[in-house]
């Protein structure tokens, strides 16, 4: 006969439970996953561009087989790749090369900032233009006015890349 209390204090115990549970709004989110596959092979490109210009240098090649070997290398990327934009930067202090492989409707333009350099607008597949580095050691990037990226020369060979890919209506740049 005691236990008739605890009996009611549960009971009620539980009502309040359903009632709360009830009133609960649960939200939930979702989002995609972010595009890691560009990601990823941003850093190759950039780790196997790199090697290649090293491998340049240090055997001895000449500017002209060293921008071949880049070409050969870029050439793989953007046919294995036809979904990607792809934009390689490469040079040094005295003439930065420019390489772009892109898709229709967009729009590249690399700006070195010199007073003897202008903009360079890169619209065709496979186009490649040469540019001389102004006195402030900086490439600047437009890519479609929706991202600005600047990369800094340093002394020596550099190698810079950029990747655009559109994947179910999101846009993912990834740049080294």
């Amino acid at each position: 006969m005691q236990k008739r209390g605890q009996f009611f204090l549960i009971a009620a115990l539980i009502v309040i439970a359903a009632i709360v549970g009830f009133q609960t709004v649960y939200t939930s989110v979702s989002i995609e996953n972010t595009d890691v596959q560009t990601y990823d092979l941003s850093r190759e490109i950039d780790f196997e561009g790199k090697q290649v210009v090293q491998n340049g240098v240090f055997f001895g090649s000449d500017s002209v087989q060293i921008e071949s070997k880049v070409k050969e290398l870029t050439d793989i990327y953007a046919s294995a790749h036809p979904d990607s934009e792809f934009l390689f930067i490469y040079g040094d202090e005295t003439e930065v090369v420019a390489l772009s492989y892109e898709l229709k409707d967009s729009t590249f333009e690399v700006s070195t900032g010199g007073s003897g350099a202008g903009v360079v607008s890169l619209r065709t597949i496979a186009k490649q233009d040469r540019l001389s580095p102004g006195t402030t050691g900086k490439i600047k990037v437009k890519i479609n006015e929706e991202a600005d990226y600047d990369f800094n020369l340093k002394k020596g060979n550099n190698f810079f890349l950029i990747i655009s890919r559109e994947r179910n209506d999101e846009k993912t740049i990834a740049g080294t």
